[in-house]
């Protein structure tokens, strides 16, 4: 007629040694799952990087007076230089940007980032051009290549 308490606490505690390993092991799975979807996000990202820049390289390959300014030859080329090198250093303060978050990042693509900015140097030193990026980066980029600033 009363309960038999006796039986309710065994199955209680059989319950809670249940419980915990599946709990533990829910946490863990839940764990493993996060940490593979940043890792997929970050091949991702680094992916489009890469496709990003291929891009910029086949441009050259198209137009090869825009892999430099002094290249440039007529009013028309210097326009498309102009254009061309604003592209290159969005796409370097983005990989600075990114870089400052992931260390793997800067081991992969700091090499591109001095590249590039040294071959367009300066188109970025001209003040006018020069303005359209953060102190921060032109700061950087200062550092980077031992120079004073806009010309």
């Amino acid at each position: 007629m009363y309960p038999d308490w006796t039986a309710i606490a065994a199955l209680a505690q059989v319950g809670t040694l249940i419980a915990i390993p599946v709990s533990v092991w829910l946490y863990d799975l839940s764990r493993k799952r996060e940490e593979q979807s940043r890792q997929d996000s970050w091949e991702q990202f680094y992916a489009i990087l890469d496709e990003q820049y291929l891009e910029i390289l086949k441009i050259i390959v198209e137009k090869p007076h825009l892999a430099d300014q002094a290249q440039v030859r007529d009013p028309l080329q210097d326009t498309e230089y102009s254009a061309f090198a604003f592209i290159v250093w969005n796409f370097i303060e983005s990989i600075f940007d990114y870089c400052e978050k992931d260390e793997s990042l800067r081991e992969s693509w700091h090499h591109i980032l001095v590249l590039e900015s040294k071959r367009h140097l300066d188109w970025f030193n001209c003040p006018q051009n020069r303005a359209a990026f953060k102190a921060r980066f032109a700061d950087y980029i200062d550092q980077l290549h031992g120079s004073t600033g806009p010309i």
